[in-house]
Parts: C-alpha cells; sequence; structure tokens
C-alpha cells in the first residue's frame, strides 16, 4: 500500500498512539528483553538493509516492540521476508516454543 503525503496524517496519528501505548506498557510479552531473541530480531533488520530492501538509517530494539527508521529502496515498496528473515521467524518461534511462551 502506498500512501501519499496528503493522506499521511491520519496513518502518523495512528502509529503515534499505538507507539505511546507499547512505551507505557506495564505488562504484556517482553520478548525481546532476552539477548538471543532481541538478537533474531536485530539480525533480520541489518539482513533487509544487507538485501537493499530498504536504506536502514538508525534501530532500537526495546524489550516489547522495535523502532526501525529506513528509507525504502523502491517507491512504495512493501516490505517482504525473504528466506532469511522467514527463517528468523522460526527460530523465534522455536525460541518462544522452548522458553514455553508459545504453546503448540
Amino acid at each position: 500500500m502506498c500512501i501519499s503525503s496528503k493522506n499521511w496524517i491520519r496513518p502518523r496519528k495512528q502509529f503515534l498512539t499505538a507507539d505511546l501505548k507499547l512505551d507505557a506498557a506495564a505488562t504484556g510479552p517482553r520478548w525481546l528483553s532476552d539477548p538471543e531473541i532481541a538478537g533474531y530480531a536485530e539480525d533480520a533488520i541489518i539482513r533487509g538493509a544487507e538485501l537493499g530492501h530498504y536504506a536502514l538509517h538508525a534501530y532500537v530494539v526495546i524489550p516489547n516492540h522495535v523502532h526501525i527508521l529506513l528509507d525504502p529502496r523502491r517507491r512504495c515498496a512493501g516490505l517482504r521476508a525473504g528466506s532469511r528473515e522467514s527463517l528468523r521467524e522460526m527460530q523465534m518461534e522455536r525460541w518462544a516454543y522452548g522458553k514455553g511462551i508459545l504453546a503448540g
């Protein structure tokens, strides 16, 4: 989905509202506080830049979410998970099952 500049205000407000709620959350999943699972997320972010999906300017992994500042390489290009990202997702799920966070 491509958002034109005139239609950007509403999504920006929605993002800010959701982000403030995540930042203030006292409860909920905090999987990214585990260095191993945070490493999987960080690897996927860096790999996306290496694959040329986007120009990565900055990122931060927070215990319950991630912030990424990037520029897509193609105008209105969706960020699609490649095989490496799918591998990371499977590794994160395997980790979560092993820790008893997800039930089978």
